[in-house]
């Protein structure tokens, strides 16, 4: 026990000396990163841009000028990352030496957003993690496959809950759009808003020209719109010209169309035949007039669906030029669309002429778009004139401002 006491005092000694040995707060050797974070196409600087560096929970947003600072990056070497919606990602390694300042200059490329992960919604866009209201958007990616003359019959098959109806099938025939069915006595058509301008209809536009769709279900969704969205909301983007070498394209289609699965009529001889054994097992008595009627010359024998029905033909031709630079971007769309109804009839035509013309100046914020040869400030303008006679041709004008 007294050995025990004569120890103690000698190991707090050696516990002393060895706390004086250790460095109290001692700091791991760091640097600083600095950079500018710019457009790869046009060289200008991106602000509001996430600059990560990953593995360290270090991270900075670039001011104005685009340049960006983070400070006490461990030395070594590490993976820097910048983020922006619009753009990809792309990583870049950097060493960074104690006490040193490294420079990078980031450079991105535009992206167009998945739209899987970034959906338009009112007047901006929003994760769909984070949206709680009922929205889906639309895979235009099936618009090259499908071969559809309208707008409308894209969302066909596309969202749950929305119907898309047509009650003659006629060509240029008005199609009905429901979100949810029938929700009032009055209009029941949904609300379109086009590059932000509100329309109730959308027959004027070409599919081609359409770059996203979006379909706002719910009164969540569709609240910023007012009463006009009682019915629901369809939000639609179109394409626009986008900075860099012009290129023109041109994509043309043509197909035909038939009546199927008619049933196989009888001609003259087979439907007497028919008609004279029916009356047979009808219990009549007397004569038989179908029997008289047999043995008469100059019986028709007409197959009335091959004469009301006939191959029909239907034809697309797009033709688009975009293009432009940093300051000046431009899109110029041309389309007709010609279909030949497969009834035996004159006037069973339906024409669509269409044009699109899209200038965006940076310097100026409106955004002119041209249709049908009319312009209108954020607006749109398209004529229809169908060669039926029962149609009455219609001008659809859409007028806003930005």
């Amino acid at each position: 026990m007294i050995a025990l006491r004569r120890l103690l005092p000698l190991a707090s000694a050696l516990l002393c000396a060895a706390a004086s040995l250790t460095p109290v707060g001692a700091q791991q050797p760091s640097g600083t990163i600095t950079g500018q974070v710019i457009d790869s196409a046009t060289r200008l600087p991106l602000v509001g841009v996430n600059v990560v560096v990953e593995g360290t929970g270090l991270a900075a947003i670039t001011r104005e000028d685009g340049t960006f600072t983070i400070v006490g990056v461990p030395a070594g070497t590490h993976t820097l990352r910048a983020r922006r919606i619009g753009y990809g990602s792309v990583p870049v390694v950097v060493n960074v030496s104690e006490g040193a300042t490294v420079s990078v200059t980031l450079a991105l490329e535009k992206g167009a957003a998945v739209l899987d992960e970034i959906v338009v919604v009112g007047y901006t866009t929003q994760r769909r993690a984070n949206i709680t209201g009922a929205v889906a958007t639309v895979d235009m990616a099936d618009v090259e496959t499908r071969r559809v003359p309208d707008v409308a019959q894209v969302l066909q098959g596309q969202v749950a809950g929305l119907t898309v109806t047509q009650s003659t099938g006629a060509p240029g025939e008005e199609i009905s759009i429901r979100i949810r069915g029938e929700g009032t006595i009055g209009n029941n058509s949904p609300l379109f808003i086009v590059d932000g301008v509100p329309s109730r209809e959308i027959a004027f536009l070409n599919p081609a020209d359409v770059q996203s769709m979006t379909v706002l279900k719910d009164a969540s969704a569709a609240a910023i719109y007012g009463s006009r969205a009682s019915a629901g909301v369809i939000v639609i983007t179109t394409k626009h010209g986008a900075s860099g070498k012009s290129t023109v394209d041109l994509n043309s289609y043509a197909g035909i169309q038939r009546a199927t699965n008619l049933p196989t009529m009888l001609n003259g001889t087979q439907y007497m035949n028919k008609m004279e054994e029916a009356w047979n097992n009808s219990g009549f008595t007397g004569t038989n007039p179908y029997t008289v009627d047999k043995s008469r010359t100059g019986l028709a024998n007409t197959d009335w669906l091959h004469a009301l029905f006939t191959t029909g033909r239907a034809q697309d031709v797009q033709l688009t030029a975009s293009g432009g630079t940093d300051k000046v971007q431009y899109l110029l769309s041309g389309g007709l669309n010609q279909q030949d109804g497969i009834v035996v009839y004159a006037n069973d035509k339906y024409q669509r002429v269409d044009f699109e013309r899209s200038v965006q100046h940076w310097n100026q914020p409106p955004v002119f778009l041209y249709r049908a040869g009319q312009a209108f400030l954020k607006g749109r303008c398209t004529g229809h004139y169908p060669s039926r006679p029962d149609q009455a041709s219609r001008h659809t004008c859409l007028q806003g401002s930005q």
